[in-house]
């Protein structure tokens, strides 16, 4: 739980690292908001290192806590950021905490560098798969499941090679 008073935005370590750049979801966080600051509404801020801005309207919980459901959509750039809350009231922004640092982590990209999306593993596989099942060179217009089992296994093993290669330390 993060804790706001009038002069700290108190981040435990534990929740500083918000999540990964990308997830949707994963991650909930749960704002105490003092009771000498009331506002009809509170707003996060998140100031991120491209220079993008986001604000997200947070939930409310009881009291004065409030809660954010960290959503992909939120995160612009992986990185550290800066967040802060404000409170808002009828007449405008009442109150906001002091700047705070967290960080999105960075996930491994799934481009290849002309921009297109890697297939993942399993992909690949089930790409083998349909191709070995609808292979017109078998001379039929189907093989039987052990013909088919064959040729998937090898299929496998084709495709984890480089995978227990870096395994077993060549």
């Amino acid at each position: 739980m993060i804790y706001v008073d009038r002069n700290n935005l108190n981040i435990p370590i534990s929740d500083r690292v918000i999540g990964h750049y990308g997830d949707n979801s994963v991650n909930t966080l749960t704002f105490e908001i003092d009771d000498s600051i009331t506002a009809s509404e509170y707003i996060l801020y998140i100031a991120f290192s491209d220079g993008s801005i986001n604000s997200i309207l947070l939930d409310k919980a009881e009291d004065n806590t409030v809660i954010w459901n960290v959503e992909a959509n939120h995160i612009f750039a992986a990185g550290i950021a800066y967040i802060q809350i404000k409170a808002i009231g009828e007449n405008g922004e009442i109150w906001h905490s002091p700047k705070a640092a967290v960080e999105f982590l960075h996930s491994i990209d799934e481009r290849n560098p002309t921009g297109e999306r890697i297939p993942s593993l399993f992909e690949k596989l089930d790409e083998k798969i349909n191709d070995i099942l609808n292979d017109p060179t078998h001379g039929k217009d189907y093989i039987t499941r052990t013909e088919a089992a064959a040729l998937i296994a090898e299929s496998i093993d084709e495709l984890l090679l480089p995978l227990n290669k870096r395994l077993d330390g060549e």
